[in-house]
C-alpha cells in the first residue's frame, strides 16, 4: 500500500516540455453545453438543491429551503423524534444529512420523502441512514411533525461495505458527484479544480490543469488515510487517480491548500470553488473525509472515475450512464463559485522572447498567478490524462519503498 510520495503529486509537464496544437484534441465544452450550464446556474439560484448537507443549504441558500432550520432544530432536540430514529439504537451522525427526493406538498404540510444521514454503529460500522420527514404547523410556526425511517426494498440502513460506488466530476461544474445508482445514493460535494493554462503548455491553445479521465478510477490499495508531507496537507486523506490505461496519475483528491496563516485563520471547512490549483482536485475537510470513508469502505476495490467539463444526465446504472449526448444535469451545490479571480499558468519569459512557462526551484511546481475574472470557457480544448501519459508528460513519482 502506498503510504507516501515524496513529491508533490499534483499535474504538470517535465521540465522544457510543450504540446503542440496538433496533439492536442481541440473539442473542449461546446456552445449548447456553454449555453445550457449558464441557464443552470440562473436557474439554481432559486432551485432547491438535493444531493447536498442541507446544513450548506441552511448556510448558503436558505431562500431555497425554508424548512432547512426546522430539520437543524430538530436535529439539535436531543429527545425528540428525529434523534430517535438516528440514534434511538446508539448509532451517532458521522457525517452529513442530505435531500435524496424532491419535497411533496401537501395541505399544511410538506413531506420529505427520501434523507440520507451519513452514519456510524456502536459497533463502529459506517453506514447510511434513509428517512422521511413531515414538517408543518402547529402553534403558529413550523415544526417537524413525525420521522419515520425508510421501510422499503432497499432497506432503512446501508452499510458503505454494501455500497458500489462510482464517481462524476464536472470542471466547470466544480462538483463531485458520488453515487451508487442501484441503492439510489447520490452525493454531492464542491470542489476546485486546476488553473488555465493559456497556451504555454500546450502551445497556442488553452486547457484546465486537471486533465480528463474517461474510464479512471480510485484504488483502494493508493489511498492515503493522513497525508503529512508536504505539510500543507494537513495529515487529510489523498486519493489519486489512475488513468483507463492504468497509470496511477498525480492528479488526486486532498485538501485545499493553505498557508500556516491563512489555515489558522479559514481552518478545514474553507474550500475555493474556483480554478486553483495546480491540477489536483480539492475538498473541504469533512468532505474529504466522508467521500475518503466511502471509498475506503465501499464494496469495490476500484471506484469507477469520470471526470469531463459538466455533470450530465444519468441514462443507466452504469458508469457510464453519465454521457454528454444526455444533457447536462440540472442541480447545482450551494457552496458559492468563484468567478471573481483564478490561477493561470506564469508566461516566465523575457521581452522578446517565445512565451514560455518556468517551475519553482523547490517543489517543481508550475509557476502561476491570479488573474481577475473567470476564463473564457469557449476557447478550452480537451486535455486528457491518457494522452498525458502517452506524451510522458507527468513528472514521475517516488514511491517510499
Amino acid at each position: 500500500m502506498l503510504k507516501s510520495l515524496k513529491t508533490a503529486v499534483v499535474f504538470f509537464l517535465a521540465v522544457g516540455q510543450s504540446l503542440t496544437a496538433s496533439q492536442a484534441n481541440a473539442i473542449g465544452p461546446t456552445l449548447p453545453e456553454l449555453k445550457a450550464f449558464k441557464k443552470l446556474n440562473q436557474r439554481s439560484a432559486h432551485q432547491l438543491p438535493l444531493w447536498c448537507n442541507i446544513g450548506d443549504i441552511v448556510k448558503f441558500k436558505p431562500e431555497t429551503f425554508p424548512d432547512g432550520k426546522v430539520i437543524l432544530t430538530a436535529l439539535a432536540d436531543t429527545d425528540g423524534p428525529l434523534n430517535r430514529i438516528l440514534l434511538g439504537d446508539g448509532s451517532e451522525l458521522n457525517g452529513s444529512i442530505s435531500l435524496q427526493e424532491p419535497p411533496i406538498a401537501r395541505p399544511s404540510q410538506t413531506e420529505y420523502p427520501s434523507l440520507i444521514a451519513f452514519m456510524k454503529s456502536k459497533e463502529g460500522i459506517l453506514f447510511l441512514r434513509r428517512f422521511s420527514l413531515m414538517i408543518g404547523e402547529k402553534d403558529h410556526r413550523r415544526v417537524l411533525l413525525d420521522a419515520h425511517v425508510k421501510f422499503d426494498a432497499l432497506g432503512s440502513d446501508l452499510a458503505l461495505s454494501q455500497l458500489n460506488f462510482q464517481i462524476s466530476v464536472g470542471l466547470l461544474n466544480r462538483l463531485l458527484v458520488l453515487e451508487d445508482p442501484q441503492n439510489q445514493v447520490t452525493l454531492l460535494y464542491p470542489l476546485g479544480v486546476g488553473g488555465i493554462d493559456p497556451g504555454l503548455i500546450t502551445e497556442g491553445r488553452v486547457h484546465i490543469l486537471t486533465p480528463l479521465f474517461k474510464n479512471g478510477s480510485l484504488h483502494k490499495e493508493d489511498l492515503i488515510s493522513k497525508r503529512s508531507e508536504p505539510k500543507y496537507y494537513r495529515d487529510y486523506p489523498f486519493l489519486p487517480v489512475t488513468n483507463s490505461k492504468g497509470l496511477r496519475t498525480p492528479v488526486g483528491f486532498h485538501i485545499t491548500i493553505l498557508s500556516d496563516e491563512d489555515w489558522e485563520q479559514r481552518g478545514p471547512s474553507y474550500l475555493n470553488r474556483g480554478f486553483d490549483s495546480h491540477g489536483c482536485m480539492r475538498l473541504r475537510g469533512q468532505d474529504l473525509k466522508e467521500f475518503y470513508q466511502s471509498i475506503r469502505r465501499g464494496a469495490s476495490d476500484t471506484v469507477p472515475v469520470n471526470v469531463d467539463y459538466f455533470i450530465y444526465n444519468r441514462t443507466g446504472p452504469k458508469p457510464d450512464g453519465r454521457a454528454r449526448s444526455n444533457g447536462l444535469l440540472p442541480i447545482q451545490h450551494p457552496y458559492p463559485l468563484n468567478d471573481r479571480s483564478y490561477q493561470v499558468v506564469t508566461n516566465v519569459a523575457k521581452k522578446n522572447e517565445t512565451p514560455r512557462y518556468g517551475r519553482d526551484p523547490i517543489e517543481h511546481l508550475v509557476l502561476m498567478n491570479k488573474k481577475s475574472g473567470r476564463p473564457d470557457y469557449s476557447k478550452l480544448v480537451d486535455f486528457s490524462a491518457d494522452l498525458a501519459k502517452d506524451l510522458e508528460l507527468y513528472e514521475s513519482l517516488e514511491e517510499v519503498k
